[in-house]
């Protein structure tokens, strides 16, 4: 297992690997993409099939959780004895207390974690050979063991958390295997929908009883704020996609049909909406999601043809990106992907510019020093319709990503034909590199019809200086007449933390008060902090929050992020 946070108290995200017949260890992050070995060999016996990070007692630092068992059960030899599983309290310094739960002593197989009792405290799920177990968290780093009747026997080596039937409650998914142990004959998953209480009723989905289970996932994939699951088998992957009231209906995706022990969901392609990373036993897939829940596979992150067993996303170079762990089995050789910026950056006012004569030119020119790209956009009327110099002239477009380029390194150009009413202008200037590349401007400037520069800026001596997004924003408001002063805004680079997950196995929660809530919640509680209010709760996407967002996104200049993309994530992480 694999699984990726702040352990070593330096602010870097490090990778904590299990192994079921070695030791463990942690890859401690140097910093500067190097990573340095640290044994972590658990003091429990059994093999560790398992890691999780999160803040499970609320205190602001992360905490692991051990699954112990005997690797995937496979009918000989299990059941020969029980181990206990390792949680251990993190203390913020890369150091940790031992919590170990008394009763926690089984044969297991996967956890889970959420609030089952509405306590606002992070309980456990644990998956077992034999009955499963939910523990209760009493606040003060003890829990209190429960059983669920039914919940037994059914070999589960897999479990995923969160609302399901639209009660803000967290509910709880089974991945089943074989109550034999040689994967031959599929069971029954089960899906516990929650009282509230700390008691479930069952609500098992029809036909979910017809292949032999390993894991699954609970996230929004087919863009209509309901939580879905995605389940990982044997043969045909099952997605069941959620009316909102716990009612589910099969969508399989075509072609997903390989032996499957997993999978990682996660906005890969930063467009707003979730895609999932298959971990099967050959060539791994990722799964691109249009939005409306179809699904193309990708070549992205194929990566060696052997059998991964987890992986994982997070950032780990700091640059506010979530990269990707993949752990693969026997003796293969386990990857590190690093995701490099390819989208440009934008800056945007967060109003448009009124003009009392109509406007005459807009200049840019390209230091020659330059290596990134920059694009600027123009809208005449406050934000409807926009445009964007291609190749000598202005061009109607649609895209917010700035894909749309122009070779040219020098833009001057008279815009007087868009200004038909000297009315509203807003402008949006694109900076696209790949990390490396510096982004550099010798002018910008923007000139009245009487030809009276209204803002402008030109290069040093020397003829060129590296612009900042802080400086060209300042000539943009320059040109609107506003006080070029603007008020810091937190730094949205190094604030990821294992927020930065999309919507996981171990749910949505708050990372400063632990408590676990839906992502409406959240999205809510976090532009209410930011002073971004969206009024009454309309779903993640709905029209409200998405105005917020959008406020939002246009005053940090990160429109084109998306509405879950790191940068904008960042951001409403800040207000924790």
């Amino acid at each position: 297992g694999v699984d990726i946070g702040e352990l070593t108290g330096d602010s870097d995200n490090d990778i904590y690997v299990t192994i079921q017949s070695a030791d463990n260890y942690i890859w401690e992050n140097d910093g500067d993409e190097t990573f340095s070995y640290t044994d972590a060999t658990s003091a429990v016996s059994g093999a560790t099939v398992d890691v999780n990070i999160l803040d499970i007692d609320g205190d602001g630092n992360l905490d692991t959780y051990l699954v112990q068992g005997e690797g995937l059960p496979n009918g000989f030899g299990v059941g020969l004895g029980t181990y206990t599983n390792a949680l251990s309290f993190g203390n913020g310094d890369g150091t940790f207390t031992s919590g170990n739960i008394s009763a926690d002593n089984n044969i297991s197989y996967a956890a889970a974690f959420g609030d089952f009792n509405d306590d606002d405290e992070i309980d456990i799920y644990v998956a077992n050979y034999q009955q499963n177990y939910v523990y209760l968290n009493n606040g003060d780093r003890t829990f209190s063991a429960a059983t669920i009747t039914g919940d037994t026997g059914e070999y589960s080596v897999g479990a995923a958390v969160g609302d399901l039937n639209g009660d803000d409650i967290d509910d709880i998914y089974v991945a089943n295997m074989d109550s034999s142990g040689f994967g031959l004959e599929a069971e029954q998953n089960k899906l516990w929908l929650s009282n509230g209480d700390g008691t479930f009723t069952n609500a098992d989905i029809t036909g979910d009883a017809s292949a032999i289970s390993y894991d699954a996932e609970i996230a929004d994939l087919n863009g209509d704020d309901y939580n879905d699951i995605y389940v990982s088998n044997q043969t045909q992957n099952n997605l069941w996609i959620n009316d909102g009231a716990g009612n589910f209906t099969a969508a399989n995706i075509t072609g997903d049909n390989n032996n499957t022990y997993g999978s990682e969901i996660y906005d890969v392609d930063g467009d707003g909406d979730n895609d999932i990373y298959s971990l099967r036993s050959g060539q791994n897939v990722l799964w691109i999601n249009d939005g409306a829940g179809n699904f193309t596979s990708s070549t992205t992150f194929e990566g060696l043809s052997v059998t991964t067993y987890d992986a994982d996303f997070g950032d780990l170079n700091g640059d506010g990106y979530a990269d990707l762990y993949v752990a693969n089995g026997a003796s293969e050789q386990n990857i590190i992907y690093l995701t490099r910026f390819v989208t440009a950056g934008s800056i945007q006012p967060t109003t448009g510019a009124v003009f009392d004569t109509s406007l005459a030119s807009f200049t840019s020119t390209l230091g020659s020093n330059n290596q990134g790209t920059v694009t600027y956009q123009v809208s005449p009327d406050d934000g409807t319709t926009w445009y964007y110099w291609n190749t000598g002239a202005w061009t109607t477009t649609t895209a917010t990503d700035g894909s749309e380029t122009s070779s040219a390194t020098n833009i001057n150009t008279n815009i007087a034909d868009l200004d038909t009413d000297g009315g509203t202008f807003t402008w949006r200037a694109y900076f696209a590199s790949d990390n490396t590349q510096p982004i550099e401007l010798d002018s910008v400037s923007i000139t009245a019809a009487a030809a009276v520069p209204v803002a402008s800026e030109t290069g040093s001596s020397s003829g060129s200086r590296i612009y900042t997004p802080e400086e060209v924003a300042a000539l943009f408001a320059a040109a609107r007449g506003e006080d070029t002063e603007r008020e810091e805004t937190p730094c949205l680079l190094g604030i990821l933390t294992q927020n930065l997950k999309a919507p996981s196995r171990n749910g949505s929660y708050n990372s400063y008060t632990g408590g676990i809530v839906t992502q409406a919640d959240l999205l809510q509680q976090h532009l209410d902090r930011l002073g971004f209010n969206p009024g009454p709760i309309d779903g993640i996407l709905g029209p409200l929050s998405d105005a917020a967002i959008k406020r939002m996104q246009n005053f940090l200049g990160t429109i084109v992020d998306g509405y879950v993309g790191p940068l904008t994530r960042a951001a409403l992480n800040a207000s924790c």
